[in-house]
């Protein structure tokens, strides 16, 4: 169809992360004697000076990931798209990773409560929680109507022994 489609780069970062991350208070000034290279110089198509840290895109690459392999959010389209609608994506080369031995792959997902397209996984823990659920209920009722008959004897005079133990301990510290 040829029309463009524009990838919606806000809310890319969590609002937590966003607070976290703060330009120093002399930004965007240079300090004298003290080289610095702030964000904007090093990379101005795509961080603006006034953004600094605070970059949507700069703060969700910042966030720590838990697993070696990551998925950073570049951002999302406000159109749906078709079922068999063929998507043609430039990519420009900003951020060189030839000599770090990565990979770098645009992922297309399906949004959903979990974050992806997982509703499998959201079905199995669903089914998951109600078959805990109910065992619990179950042991409850075990518990409540079919109560157990005591151990061995032998057991239960160990049992007599530590309770009489704990009691003469409390009445020689005083205690009640």
């Amino acid at each position: 169809d040829g029309q463009d489609v524009v990838i919606n780069q806000e809310h890319i970062a969590s609002p937590e992360d966003l607070e976290r991350m703060k330009n120093p208070p002399d930004y965007p000034n240079e300090l004298p004697g003290v080289a610095v290279d702030w964000l904007y110089k090093r990379y101005p198509e795509v961080i603006s000076v006034t953004e600094g840290v605070r970059n949507q895109r700069f703060v969700d690459w910042m966030r720590p990931a838990a697993l070696p392999s990551l998925l950073k959010g570049l951002g999302q389209l406000d159109e749906p798209l078709s079922k068999g609608q063929t998507v043609l994506v430039e990519i420009d080369l900003r951020f060189p990773a030839s000599n770090m031995d990565v990979q770098k792959k645009l992922v297309m997902i399906s949004p959903s409560g979990l974050g992806g397209d997982s509703q499998l996984l959201s079905s199995f823990l669903f089914y998951a929680g109600i078959a805990c659920f109910f065992i619990a209920v179950i042991v409850f009722c075990c518990e409540k109507l079919c109560k157990r008959p005591l151990g061995h004897p032998r057991f239960q005079r160990m049992r007599i022994a530590c309770q009489d133990s704990e009691s003469s301990s409390s009445e020689s510290d005083g205690t009640v």
